[in-house]
């Protein structure tokens, strides 16, 4: 009765709380900027303009069970976004520290790195208060891994959609292309996929939104289906312009070798 009692509080507070206007007035609404690929330029996000201090920690495990064979990992980046008057949204983001700890049958080894670098541009259009479309371009900076004897880079160019479809709930779709290479003195590998996802918010309380989402990607593996990946996670308002968002993906299908990514990200938003 108690917990009863508890979810009727938290449900009437959240209905006498006034709903943003514009899809784009709360960043609580963006969903958590979680995906698969290393440095994580797959990320998805809203089709909203932000200007914000980030800093992210996530961590992913690929294990081959019944023995514990695969690796651990985990790094931090910080990141800036800027908004301009015509419309465009910029930044940069750097991973400050990556560590990776790997187990075989024969051998056990931690690897400490930095980078890479990565830059991205975006740009919207207002269809009405509920919608929101966006173009977004990011890039991953060659030459700025710790491994300089390497040369690796990989690009997102998607289109993004944000809509308010119903007071409390916000769904954000992503159209993307992927595209990746590494160089070395021994070749070049290049990778590329298509990516569909939608992730939706459902707002519990007036700081407090609730993701879930699925994710599809083709092409990266070279046939098939590389991944279907379910996300979900939590986006809430600390105080005043602080927030804070967690959340995970995990790969229920498809030839996608991680077997968990996760991620807590603190934002500072910017007038």
């Amino acid at each position: 009765m108690r917990a009863l009692a508890i979810l009727l509080i938290l449900t009437s507070t959240a209905a006498a709380e006034p709903y943003p206007h514009d899809v784009c007035d709360d960043p609580i609404d963006d969903p958590v900027a979680i995906g698969m690929r290393a440095g994580g330029f797959d990320a998805p996000r809203s089709a909203c303009l932000r200007a914000t201090l980030d800093a992210r920690v996530r961590g992913h495990a690929l294990i081959d069970t019944p023995e514990f064979y695969g690796t651990l990992g985990g790094e931090v980046a910080v990141g800036l976004r800027f908004v301009e008057d015509l419309g465009l949204e910029w930044g940069a983001t750097v991973r400050l520290v990556d560590v990776t700890f790997a187990q075989t049958a024969v051998i056990t080894d931690t690897e400490l790195r930095y980078g890479p670098v990565s830059v991205h541009a975006a740009m919207d259009h207002r269809r009405s208060s509920r919608l929101r479309l966006a173009g977004l371009l990011g890039l991953e900076v060659p030459f700025t891994r710790s491994e300089l004897e390497t040369s690796t880079a990989g690009a997102q160019l998607a289109g993004l959609a944000t809509w308010r479809a119903l007071d409390r709930v916000a769904v954000h779709g992503r159209v993307a292309a992927l595209g990746w290479y590494g160089s070395s003195v021994s070749g070049t590998s290049v990778r590329g996929a298509a990516v569909v996802s939608a992730d939706a918010a459902i707002r519990t309380v007036h700081w407090l939104h609730a993701f879930a989402g699925l994710e599809a990607s083709a092409g990266w593996y070279r046939g098939g289906v590389d991944h279907v990946a379910a996300r979900v996670g939590a986006h809430w308002r600390v105080y005043s312009r602080w927030r804070v968002d967690v959340g995970a993906i995990v790969p229920v299908l498809g030839k996608e070798r991680l077997d968990l990514a996760f991620t807590i990200g603190v934002h500072r938003d910017r007038e």
